[in-house]
């Protein structure tokens, strides 16, 4: 496999690589790997003395984390850590921001890359152009549903939904 990644005190040895991780256990057991081909390649972060490993995530907020596949095929997820179940993107996006109503915001990659909005897992809409029709990106996702976003250094823009 590829790169080390962490070391813990048990002696347990992380590693990533060729779309997942492999972990070594310090008691000389049997290796364990990970890949997942329903959300793609897998990234570990870290490793806890009790052999959990952390993967890459990009936000968390009120038990719901939202992580993205590394490969680079815009797939991204939601992991509810109360059911443990992990639901991907429909249709299929890149997210980086959820708020305490699980409203994502991001980009859909199915309508060419545009901002747009997810409740939960599902597209609820994609947003309008800025002002002047210039692309833009979304920066900040408030738990009052308020939007804020850029076109470039000197134009911010900030939406609220309702």
């Amino acid at each position: 496999m590829g790169d080390a990644v962490a070391i813990n005190n048990r002696g347990d040895m992380l590693a990533s690589g060729g779309g997942g991780w492999i972990l070594w256990p310090g008691n000389g057991s049997a290796p364990i790997t990970h890949t997942n081909p329903q959300y793609g390649a897998t990234r570990p972060i870290d490793l806890d003395e009790d052999g959990t490993v952390l993967m890459a995530v990009r936000r968390i907020s009120n038990g719901k984390v939202l992580g993205q596949n590394p490969s680079g095929d815009f797939n991204s997820w939601v992991w509810d850590t109360h059911s443990g179940q992990v639901t991907p993107l429909t249709p299929r996006g890149s997210v980086d921001l959820i708020n305490q109503q699980g409203l994502l915001a991001g980009r859909n990659a199915e309508s060419g890359f545009r901002p747009a909005l997810w409740q939960g897992t599902t597209l609820l809409t994609n947003l309008p152009d800025a002002p002047g029709g210039t692309p833009w990106t979304v920066q900040v996702l408030g738990d009052d549903n308020t939007i804020a976003g850029a076109s470039g250094p000197d134009r911010k823009y900030r939406w609220s939904c309702r």
